[in-house]
This record gives structure tokens, C-alpha cells and sequence, in this order.
């Protein structure tokens, strides 16, 4: 039984990558944010779940799914895999990696994950700064936490890639990242998710 079911998703995940990778990343967002909250509300009773805020962290993994996820994990790093010089295979998926941790990551996922944050406080506050205002805060926000950002992804994210790029089928790799991924999800909600909330409190006192 376990079989044949498993049958029927991969054959789903081998058949429609990309839908796959979209309901899997922007699910993983919205309930690490959720248990995150949950888990901050058994600690300090006073704190209410915030739908808002996971309703951003949502529609953050939504965006990179649907943007650069499914892209580079299933596009781009195989055939780059496949056009390196020749060499083992562990120093191809060492170079692959390191791809991703210093331009996807660095040049577009911390990126639109600060612009994004902003936008939806605009949209909270019912406010629409122009567009350079936003991406002012985004890359004030990025700058400060950089070095904290990093170190955070690479704790989690080399081991995980290391996983992928070594064991898991390629219409698995971005599935298994999503799900995988959970405790980066969690770790940045930890982390990020608040940032909001904060400061319209700040602004409230």
C-alpha cells in the first residue's frame, strides 16, 4: 500500500515540478510560522497568533517558488552541474553550492524576502511609500543583518544541499529542500517574521 502510494507522488512530482515545488515551498512558510507563533504563545500566554505575519512569511515562499525556487534547483544547477569542467563530483556539487549560498541567497532570496517584508507593512499600516523608499528599508535591513544571515543559512542550508545533490532524484531535489528546509522556514520566522510586528508596536508606544 505504502508502495503504490508513493508511486502515485512521485509519479505527481515527476509530472508537474513545478506545482509541486509551489504548494510544498509556500506551505512549509506558512506552517513553520505558525508553530513558531504557537510555541512563542506557550511560553507568554499574552501573545496572539498573528495571521498577518504568516500570512507574509506565505507569501514570501510563494514568490520564491514561483520566481527562482524551482528555476535554479531543477533548471539552472544541473545543467550548470553538467557544463563544469571535468572533475569529481564532489568538488561539482561543492561549486554548486557555493553558487547558491553567495548569488541565489545573497542576490535574491535574502533580497526579496526584506523587500517583500516591507511592502506588507505598507499594506498593514495602510500606506504605500514609493517604490526607491521600500527598497531603501529592504537593503538597510539586508546590510544590518548580513553577516547574521549568512552564517544562519549556511548552517542549515550546506548540509541540506549536500543531502540533495548527492542522493535525492532531480524531480525530488526541490520538494525534498522545501520539506527538508522545515527548520530553516521555523528558524526564519524565529528570526525575521517579528520584525514587523515590532516595529508597529514601537511606533504604537
Amino acid at each position: 500500500m505504502f508502495s503504490r502510494m508513493w508511486a502515485r507522488v512521485s509519479g505527481f512530482a515527476q509530472k508537474n515540478k513545478a506545482l509541486t515545488t509551489i504548494g510544498v515551498i509556500t506551505s512549509r512558510y506558512c506552517i513553520s510560522d505558525v508553530m513558531v507563533q504557537s510555541l512563542q504563545q506557550r511560553d507568554d500566554p499574552s501573545i496572539t497568533i498573528d495571521w498577518r505575519r504568516t500570512f507574509v512569511m506565505g507569501s514570501f515562499g510563494f514568490t520564491w517558488s514561483v520566481t527562482s525556487a524551482h528555476l535554479m534547483y531543477v533548471k539552472v544547477y544541473p545543467w550548470m552541474f553538467s557544463v563544469l569542467p571535468k572533475m569529481g563530483t564532489q568538488p561539482k556539487h561543492l561549486v554548486t553550492i557555493a553558487v547558491d549560498m553567495v548569488a541565489h541567497m545573497q542576490c535574491y532570496y535574502y533580497p526579496a524576502f526584506y523587500c517583500l517584508q516591507e511592502f506588507m507593512k505598507d499594506v498593514r499600516e495602510g500606506i504605500f511609500r514609493p517604490t526607491g523608499e521600500i527598497a531603501s528599508s529592504a537593503w538597510t535591513n539586508y546590510t544590518n543583518n548580513f553577516v547574521e544571515d549568512f552564517a544562519n543559512m549556511c548552517v542549515v542550508w550546506v548540509p541540506l544541499h549536500l543531502i540533495n545533490f548527492n542522493f535525492v532524484p532531480l524531480h525530488f531535489r526541490t520538494p525534498f529542500i522545501a520539506l527538508a528546509g522545515f527548520l530553516w522556514a521555523a528558524r526564519l520566522s524565529f528570526l525575521r517574521g517579528a520584525a514587523t510586528v515590532s516595529d508597529e508596536n514601537a511606533k504604537a508606544e
